[in-house]
């Protein structure tokens, strides 16, 4: 039987279900791999992923929803959190509110406005305390974070009964579905994984969450740039652009996932790990590291 290099390639396992079984495949043009378990699709970027500016008429969704939320909200002083592209443009619009506590983490060098308290470093290195976060605001359409990943560090920052508000990708929508090489060739750079509504119910019931709100945002705009592969869109493309985003509304089809999840008892099982804390030998089961560890104690405990 001829030699397969990819059967000699250690695949880490699925960022929801954890399970080792996936199938290869190619999504317009890029290489990628699907849980044969829960479905989720891991992009298998051959590039170094790169970040894709924030779309402002996701932002605007985004920000929307932070100030309905903020309502909610029964203390008068709140403390939130801002992740992403779009984590500067909505530390403008929100600076100018007294009795706001503004925290922005970022990897990049950017200018913070005055009052907001800038972190320059990744959401993997961030360590904040316990309980400190009345909402955490992620936008992941432009940033290439593991959900697990977001979701497990930011389920102790938030406070009991606080909300994480995310913002991502939609993977299901007509958009993708219809013109989905040129989605992929605008999207994909950023995209650790290929999300849909139902991935991201299951992350939040794994992760300690609970849905709230879930729905999708039709942009005219990013479809016009999807139809028009990166060039100006004409004043024909921006009709159709406009014609499939009424479509997509219908449908709940749009191609931005708007999420709230609200932290709520506890999680069952932390699903991402650092890269020094994982397992030195992938291949050995966990069960048999536990073992191995009880039986050297015994042994050291009756010498």
């Amino acid at each position: 039987m001829k030699n397969n290099p990819e059967h000699l390639r250690f695949l880490p396992p699925c960022d929801l279900c954890g399970g080792f079984r996936s199938q290869a495949l190619t999504i317009g043009g890029e290489q990628a791999h699907r849980c044969q378990s829960c479905g989720l699709v891991r992009v298998d970027s051959t590039h170094e992923q790169c970040l894709v500016p924030a779309n402002r008429k996701g932002c605007a969704a985004l920000e929307r929803s932070l100030k309905s939320h903020l309502k909610k909200l029964p203390e008068r002083n709140a403390t939130i959190l801002l992740v992403g592209a779009s984590a500067a443009r909505l530390a403008d619009a929100f600076i100018n509110k007294g009795n706001l506590t503004i925290h922005l983490l970022t990897e990049l060098e950017t200018p913070a406005p005055r009052g907001v308290i800038r972190h320059v470093l990744s959401i993997e290195q961030a360590a904040f305390i316990p309980d400190l976060f009345d909402a955490v605001v992620a936008d992941v359409t432009a940033q290439p974070i593991p959900p697990s990943l977001l979701l497990q560090k930011a389920r102790p920052w938030l406070k009991p009964g606080r909300s994480l508000l995310l913002v991502a990708d939609n993977s299901a929508s007509l958009l993708s579905a219809i013109w989905r090489r040129s989605w992929m060739g605008q999207r994909g750079a950023s995209l650790t994984h290929l999300l849909t509504s139902h991935h991201l119910e299951r992350y939040a019931a794994r992760s300690g969450f609970t849905v709230r709100r879930l729905r999708t945002v039709a942009l005219p705009e990013g479809i016009a740039q999807v139809i028009a592969r990166g060039n100006k869109p004409s004043i024909a493309v921006r009709s159709v652009g406009h014609l499939l985003a009424g479509i997509a509304r219908l449908a709940s089809a749009g191609e931005v996932l708007l999420a709230e999840l609200e932290k709520h008892g506890t999680a069952q099982i932390p699903l991402h790990k650092p890269a020094a804390e994982r397992d030195q030998s992938p291949g050995l089961a966990h069960a048999m590291y536990a073992g191995m560890k009880r039986e050297s104690m015994a042994k050291s405990g009756v010498g």
